[in-house]
């Protein structure tokens, strides 16, 4: 990993660290696990870095206000400190999101553990704009901390109290960009956005800019200004099949060499996003825990294990294509490499299949003990999956099998052509 100095407008630099390829991989993979939960434990209040959020969404929330207060947090990233963030993070996390003791600007992780680090701070201003009975609305864009309200004389408590919030729950304020707005005095401009009583609005600094661009035929930098001032809300991500199956390509053809899995490559079905039951319980149709079974683990093994001979073996492979088939699995907290390919480890493990009448059912239960085989049955009873002894011999899985070695499914449940019943 190697860092850059960027100059600022103030004199000083601002440290870049950039990490090679597979560094970022590592990082990549340990963000999905970040991003989950991103999503459940931090406050509405936070527009940084968050899907479905921008600098335009946290602009919207202050419309309509006399006045507007603003806080600036000082080098943001470099304060976060490991103790407020290893209760949300692992050992391996904190080590990996880490790089000279802080998340440092340019790993991909960073702003997800800045704003886990910063969970403490939104709930203590919270039940401090609570606590003083005023109406008042608080966001977090980063480290840009904006509260609008109407009773002018709330602004000297803010200006007393929430300094010292700050520095209690770990962070520094940067002094020289406190200041308040005045909804009479003009437009409020927050995170870039010009904001009145009624709308939002594109900044007189960003018209200035476009102008300049255009007469400069500086037609990169006008697009660009110019997309900014239509201050569009930003689309919520979707679920990038294309971008996925590349990924999962390159994992495949690891494991199935470190694994000696056989079969050939064919194009897999597209079974979505991971199902999140709780924090360590997944629904998944990954197809590097398909083929891990009895691998990706911390002891236990399966029938469905790599070392065993005839079908079972064979049949893994050909499971990771079939549409209906995902896998249920308690996980361990730490992640296991497996050739550079990182997973956390199953404790406990099913096999989900979804019928053509859309009924979704379990089975084949593996796991460290009988205690968490148990619980992860009772967490799918109370999603909705059912027991698969509960089904006839009619239930038919969603999806065909691939026609290539079809003969490992003989004894398996295979009954006619290629069609999968349990």
């Amino acid at each position: 990993m190697r860092n850059i100095q960027i100059p600022k407008k103030n004199g000083t630099f601002r440290i870049i660290y950039i990490p090679n390829k597979e560094e970022k991989r590592v990082l990549r993979d340990v963000l999905v696990d970040l991003n989950n939960k991103q999503k459940k434990l931090c406050s509405d209040c936070i527009h940084g870095f968050m899907p479905g959020r921008s600098p335009v969404t946290n602009a919207l929330s202050h419309i309509g206000f006399d006045y507007t207060t603003c806080f600036d947090l000082k080098d943001f990233f470099d304060t976060v400190k490991k103790e407020q963030v290893k209760k949300y993070l692992n050992k391996q996390q904190l080590e990996i999101c880490f790089v000279d003791g802080a998340p440092r600007q340019g790993l991909p992780t960073s702003p997800v553990v800045a704003n886990l680090a910063a969970i403490s701070l939104d709930d203590a201003i919270q039940k401090f704009i609570k606590k003083s009975n005023v109406e008042c609305v608080y966001t977090r864009y980063a480290d840009d901390l904006s509260f609008s309200y109407n009773r002018k004389e709330f602004k000297n408590k803010l200006l007393e109290c929430i300094p010292n919030i700050i520095s209690t729950n770990g962070f520094y304020v940067n002094n020289k960009k406190t200041r308040t707005l005045c909804a009479k005095s003009g437009r409020r401009h927050i995170t870039g956005v010009a904001v009145d009583y009624l709308n939002i609005y594109p900044t007189r600094n960003i018209k200035r800019k476009l102008r300049a661009a255009k007469h400069q035929n500086n037609y990169m930098q006008a697009r660009g200004l110019l997309e900014w001032s239509k201050l569009k809300l930003p689309v919520p991500p979707k679920y990038n099949r294309k971008k996925r199956l590349i990924s999962i390509r390159r994992e495949i053809s690891i494991v199935k060499k470190l694994w000696k899995v056989k079969g050939e490559y064919i194009d897999l079905p597209d079974k979505g996003e991971d199902e999140i039951i709780d924090e360590d319980t997944i629904i998944t149709g990954d197809p590097v825990y398909m083929l891990g079974m009895s691998t990706i683990t911390d002891g236990w093994k399966s029938c469905m294990g790599f070392k065993n001979r005839g079908y079972n073996r064979q049949l893994v492979y050909p499971l990771v294509h079939l549409e209906g088939v995902k896998i249920a699995a308690i996980l361990g907290k730490e992640y296991v490499s497996y050739g550079g390919v990182m997973r956390r480890p199953m404790l406990a493990r099913c096999l989900v299949f979804t019928l053509e009448d859309n009924q979704r059912v379990y089975r084949s239960f593996y796991g460290k003990s009988l205690e968490l085989k148990n619980l992860l049955m009772n967490k799918l009873d109370s999603y909705g999956i059912g027991d698969s002894r509960n089904v006839n011999v009619s239930g038919v899985v969603i999806g065909e099998l691939p026609k290539k070695n079809l003969e490992a499914y003989i004894g398996h449940g295979i009954i006619n052509g290629r069609k999968f019943f349990l």
